[in-house]
């Protein structure tokens, strides 16, 4: 999710730059008629996807924000704090390996 959040902003910002407001305003004109429904209600459905991403980010945020703490911590503790850190930073490194690997499953649906 992290990866498709990151992705998504990155589209946004090569797009940013090039694309006016009116023709926002026309594909959204298009996407409500295509779909049946008013343009209020479909800006509906786009707030919300909004709020679940800013949501979602938040919490990924202060998880990092955790992992963090638990660094910090490790590397105040007791001289010996090497095995603990190097735990921690394989615990990340296996995380990122399964966010790769999703990323890879998802670009090759894709």
């Amino acid at each position: 999710t992290r990866i498709r959040c990151t992705k998504k902003m990155q589209e946004n910002k090569k797009c940013g730059g090039n694309i006016s407001r009116e023709s926002v305003h026309r594909a959204q004109s298009l996407a409500a008629s295509i779909l049946n429904i008013s343009k209020t209600d479909l800006d509906e459905i786009l707030d919300v996807e909004n709020d679940e991403e800013t949501e979602q980010m938040k919490m990924e945020y202060e998880s990092d924000k955790e992992w963090l703490g638990y660094l910090q911590k490790l590397l105040e503790g007791q001289f010996p704090f090497a095995s603990y850190l190097m735990d921690a930073v394989l615990e990340k490194l296996n995380e990122q390996k399964k966010l790769a690997e999703e990323y890879s499953s998802l670009m090759k649906r894709a």
